[in-house]
């Protein structure tokens, strides 16, 4: 049998052996993490706290946790919180502090609480885990004028992951599509998709899941369902979403109701057809009407020359036979000279009247052609 001494040497190594193995586990946290005994007296501080507070671990273990630098820690938040745990045995999660510490200035931390029991302490230790939310904080106030330019924008916004998977939804898409971010946020995108339009989305995510280049797309006109069943017309402009290394991890969608300018297109359009029918029946007006003048000229013409033809053309026909008579009729030679010159005249003169009557033949042959002018 072991004797007593020996049993506090093996009960002593435990101790030794668990103490070295936690302190070897907390050491890989990036997390600054504390371990504190029920009298809040540090009994650990991983790597990660002496270099974010800028501390020794000879300065920590040991001493108590509001003594430790300056003070620092001396919070009466802080103080609240943990007598909160050490009372009723409850976790704390997430209690957000902002401190002024000496030497690094105002710092906004998360700080997480909870008991973890050991079975080589009389009493159970308390596990102090920090997280410096500083810049996160400042991230989240520079954004804050984005955000909520976003969030009161008219246009539907929305984030989705490369699967489809609906990330953020801003007030825009709740009034367009009639969900509430609760109820589209985890949804696939396709909720939104008619299905003889959801080839247009798959194409976009395949693109993006491959890792093809998927440049901006502006002003896609397309229609999306709303949550009553209704279709609504819709401009789309889908930008890829990319981490820090620059993977593409998703796409944002910008989705404008141009249900208005699609109405008014519509309106446009039908107005643009009756102008045409208008415009079709005044041309067959003008038209009727250039073909009635036309037949009104020709028939005019068709007189003039009848008259010009079977008149003026005979008689003048008649005077140069009378004219040629005279001329055998006449012996004096200067008579005859004169007789010669009229008879010439009265030759130019029919000339010219069957020239006007050709010239007078019906223009509807031009215009329509002999069959049409036939008719």
């Amino acid at each position: 049998m072991l004797s007593d001494i020996d049993e506090a040497k093996q009960a002593s190594e435990r101790i030794r052996k668990s103490q070295l193995f936690m302190e070897e586990t907390l050491a890989t946290v990036h997390e600054p993490l504390l371990v504190l005994k029920q009298d809040l007296t540090v009994m650990y501080v991983n790597p990660s706290f002496l270099k974010t507070f800028r501390v020794r671990a000879e300065d920590t273990e040991g001493r108590l946790l509001y003594n430790l630098g300056n003070e620092q820690w001396n919070m009466p938040k802080l103080r609240a919180m943990l007598e909160e745990v050490l009372s009723k045995d409850a976790p704390v999660v997430d209690f957000e502090v902002e401190h002024d510490f000496p030497r690094l200035g105002k710092k906004i931390v998360l700080l997480n609480a909870t008991k973890i029991e050991s079975g080589h302490h009389e009493a159970p230790l308390m596990l102090l885990a920090i997280e410096d939310i500083t810049d996160r904080r400042r991230a989240e106030k520079a954004l804050m004028p984005l955000a909520a330019i976003v969030e009161s924008s008219d246009d539907a916004m929305i984030g989705k992951k490369l699967g489809g998977t609906i990330m953020t939804w801003n007030g825009g898409a709740e009034r367009l599509f009639g969900y509430t971010a609760d109820e589209a946020i985890g949804q696939n995108v396709m909720l939104l998709i008619p299905p003889d339009r959801r080839a247009e989305e798959e194409t976009i995510l395949a693109k993006l899941r491959s890792g093809e280049r998927v440049e901006r797309v502006e002003h896609f006109d397309t229609v999306r369902v709303r949550k009553d069943g209704g279709l609504v017309d819709v401009s789309l402009t889908i930008s890829p979403v990319k981490d820090a290394a620059g993977q593409v991890i998703g796409a944002s969608k910008v989705a404008r109701d141009i249900t208005d300018r699609k109405m008014a297109e519509k309106a446009l359009q039908k107005a643009y057809e009756r102008l045409e029918t208008m415009v079709e029946k005044r041309t067959a007006s003008v038209r009727q009407l250039s073909l009635r003048l036309l037949t009104v000229q020709d028939e005019e013409h068709r007189g003039i020359a009848r008259e010009l033809h079977d008149g003026l053309g005979q008689d003048l026909t008649a005077m140069k036979m009378d004219v040629q008579r005279i001329r055998k009729m006449v012996s004096d030679e200067q008579a005859g000279e004169l007789v010669s010159q009229l008879s010439e005249s009265l030759e130019k003169c029919i000339s010219e009247t069957r020239t006007i009557s050709h010239l007078l033949h019906p223009p509807l042959l031009d215009e329509l052609g002999f069959v049409a002018a036939a008719k």
